[in-house]
């Protein structure tokens, strides 16, 4: 089933923002393949607003919570 992986998603961090890459999204659509990647991102970023001691103080901590996200860990939150 191919997934529609749009170009560029932005997610908050403490500092800046985290650019998620078509090759990220790629690479999510790869490891997740039931998971429609544009609609999840869409979703944390939404979460990451009402949940502000969520967002992720680098870019290594943001690639942790967006595998997290996906791997659904994210559906007992």
């Amino acid at each position: 089933m191919p997934f529609v992986v749009y170009s560029r998603k932005y997610l908050p961090t403490k500092t800046r923002c985290y650019c998620v890459t078509y090759k990220v999204q790629h690479d999510l659509a790869k490891k997740f393949p039931q998971s429609d990647i544009q609609q999840g991102l869409f979703d944390l970023a939404d979460y990451l607003v009402v949940h502000q001691e969520k967002i992720p103080s680098s870019a290594t901590k943001a690639k942790e919570l967006i595998a997290w996200w996906f791997s659904g860990a994210s559906a007992t939150r």
